[in-house]
């Protein structure tokens, strides 16, 4: 949501300067506006094949979700904690649907097929640092193509003026020539520094949240197999949210029950 916002204050931030310069048809240009696009699919192409193109947008549309807060991660963590120490491991399974998260749910399973705790860090470890790489990917892949699309307007704009001046009629069509020129300049402007670079900044802030969030799942894993008690869990994990978790173990077991 937060994203969507931010690209609507841009939008109203480039409305009222467009506004305010005169008439806004002015700045519509339609073949400006294809080529641009065009040309930033073909450098999408040209940098990515298609299969690599089509699981970066998977992992981008994953990426942008806003995904589980730490607060409810920990209490589901308690709750299993409480579950495996109330009814045996093996209860866990049962548990299972009810787990989102991919690292924790993992874990139940690693758990109850009685793997040591080496194996379950290392096995959750090598899977968090595999997210994390493909988010990396994606973040560099829109960064490569917001500092190529630029390039893009300013190849529109150079055809535009070698084509107005084989067409010059004189000094009274000059200055509307260049403006109109310069159009791909703008669209492609826009799309880079107004979408795309915004776009790779976010993913990676979002990745950095994403790998303190997958960190508390391994922990909150390698408590459940080590048997802790709920409140030394609760306390140990809270410093990954930077406080305590703010309704206790039992509520958080009444409220998964439910």
């Amino acid at each position: 949501m937060s994203f969507i916002m931010g690209l609507a204050l841009c939008a109203a931030a480039v409305l009222i300067i467009v506004i305010g310069g005169g008439d806004p048809l002015k700045l519509v240009d339609y073949k400006a506006l294809a080529f641009v696009l065009i040309g930033i699919t073909g450098l999408i192409i040209i940098t990515s094949p298609m299969k690599s193109f089509i699981k970066h947008l998977e992992c981008l549309k994953q990426t942008l979700k806003k995904g589980e807060s730490p607060d409810k991660l920990i209490e589901q963590i308690v709750w299993l904690v409480q579950t495996a120490r109330r009814e045996g491991v093996l209860a866990l399974e049962s548990c299972e649907d009810e787990v989102k998260d991919p690292i924790l749910k993992k874990g139940l399973v690693l758990i109850t097929g009685s793997a040591d705790r080496e194996t379950i860090e290392s096995i959750l470890e090598s899977d968090a640092l595999y997210y994390a790489e493909r988010e990396k990917s994606v973040q560099e892949f829109i960064e490569r193509i917001s500092m190529m699309s630029p390039g893009i307007g300013m190849i529109g704009t150079l055809v535009e003026i070698v084509q107005m001046l084989y067409t010059y009629k004189g000094p009274q069509t000059l200055a509307p020539g260049i403006a109109k020129a310069l159009i791909p300049v703008v669209y492609s402007g826009i799309i880079a520094y107004l979408l795309l670079m915004p776009l790779a900044s976010r993913i990676k802030s979002g990745s950095e949240r994403r790998k303190q969030h997958r960190e508390l799942a391994i922990q909150g894993v390698l408590a459940i197999q080590s048997g802790e008690p709920p409140s030394i869990v609760e306390q140990r994990l809270s410093r990954f949210v930077g406080g305590a978790v703010k309704d206790s173990g039992s509520d958080a077991a009444q409220e998964m029950g439910n």
